[in-house]
């Protein structure tokens, strides 16, 4: 288990965790968001799901599950979704897989699995690309691999020490590879082609006395011609000052200190880039209302509050945009989650809720404008929400097989 799974988990709740990532291959802008794989995605006591079937209003006056999901593995058509395919990761953090999905069609699984029960997921910065990378952070893994026509192939294997802890990568447009390492200074940059590997010293960014920032995400960003890396800057996994945001030419791979960004909070738990703009879930410490959702943009490297975890009552676990406001997942103290709209002007609507922590954070399907919500209840799988008319639940949850839902990622 790495220090950033650890962070997670023991500050969370002890218990069995289980998980599904799930990421689109298509464009959405022209950055790779980060792979956060999951809030805290502790479920706790067993939920049976006998609460979390349509026992919440969606906002369209119709059931959100209706308990007809008894989550069977439906690998057919993915209903109310109109994006392209997707990865989806499964994991019950004892043994994890890889399937790919396509509407219409049945689950195919990704080569090269089964991997460790801490792995993550990310896309590529390339717009439509299909190229994707899995990081099993236990064993050091790195397996990259491209979906065309049809098929998905494996187009490299990567390894790197155990003990460095990757946590997440960013595949630029050039074929190079951005690693956040968790458990050293640098970010391992391994170059296109015959390029090799290089090293980029971050310490020295964050207020931490221990030398190593704590590497959670990693961005990069064509357009602007960065790449952005998260840092949580914690000691013994207590927020030792505000999150960071390192800054490096994405070409050179200098990092460009006068453009650091230090965040307006503590512990970015939750990072994941839309249109340019990278969502950021500064938690500070669980089951204090201390926290906010802010966004980065990474062509101006603005920062905006965007609402609080006082206002949500919870802990924001994620959270991305959708027209007139956020979708946000919040978890309370009492382990509960819940889906809630924050408008723009600031109300709070419940969507989603579950008796157990069960729901991870949402994603943007790119191109069918939807939003999907992973439910790990059984008889639950993903949630499908309309991102134009986000209070509106579209169908019921689509069992994805495997281990339940956990956490969905917004690439």
């Amino acid at each position: 288990m790495g220090r950033e799974q650890m962070n997670r988990t023991n500050r969370i709740k002890p218990g069995s965790l289980v998980g599904v990532a799930l990421v689109a291959l298509v464009g959405c802008g022209d950055s790779t968001g980060g792979s956060d794989d999951g809030a805290p995605t502790n479920n706790g006591a067993t939920n049976n799901g006998a609460t979390n079937n349509g026992a919440t209003n969606n906002g369209g006056g119709t059931n959100n599950g209706g308990g007809t999901n008894n989550g069977a593995t439906n690998n057919g058509d993915l209903e109310g979704w109109s994006g392209g395919p997707a990865v989806v990761l499964t994991s019950d953090f004892a043994e994890s897989n890889v399937v790919l999905l396509q509407a219409g069609a049945d689950a195919m699984t990704v080569p090269g699995g089964p991997w460790s029960g801490d792995v993550a997921l990310v896309r590529s910065a390339a717009a439509e690309s299909g190229r994707f990378a899995v990081i099993d952070r236990l064993q050091g893994d790195i397996a990259l691999f491209e979906f065309a026509d049809g098929a998905v192939t494996t187009t490299a294997t990567l390894g790197v020490d155990p003990a460095d802890n990757p946590q997440d990568a960013a595949v630029a447009a050039d074929g190079a590879v951005f690693v956040a390492l968790y458990g050293s200074p640098n970010l391992l940059v391994i170059g296109a082609g015959e390029q090799g590997m290089e090293e980029v010293d971050l310490s020295g960014l964050t207020d931490d006395a221990d030398g190593v920032p704590d590497m959670a995400f990693v961005f990069a960003h064509e357009g602007a011609g960065r790449v952005y890396v998260v840092l949580q800057s914690l000691a013994e996994f207590v927020p030792a000052g505000p999150g960071v945001v390192a800054v490096l030419d994405v070409a050179t791979h200098a990092v460009l200190t006068d453009e650091t960004v230090r965040l307006p909070g503590d512990n970015p738990f939750f990072a994941v880039e839309v249109d340019g703009v990278a969502q950021l879930a500064l938690v500070g410490a669980f089951g204090a209302p201390d926290g906010r959702a802010v966004t980065l943009d990474l062509a101006t490297a603005a920062v905006e509050t965007r609402f609080t975890e006082a206002s949500v009552e919870g802990d924001i676990l994620g959270f991305v945009p959708v027209v007139g406001g956020w979708l946000a997942t919040i978890a309370t103290a009492d382990f509960t989650t819940r889906l809630v709209f924050v408008s723009e002007q600031g109300s709070v609507e419940p969507l989603i809720v579950s008796a157990g922590y069960d729901l991870g954070p949402p994603s943007i399907d790119p191109l069918g404008a939807t939003v999907l919500v992973p439910d790990a209840a059984e008889g639950m799988g993903v949630h499908v929400l309309d991102a134009s008319d986000p209070t509106r639940v579209v169908g019921a949850a689509y069992g994805v097989g495997g281990a339940p839902a956990r956490v969905v990622l917004a690439l």
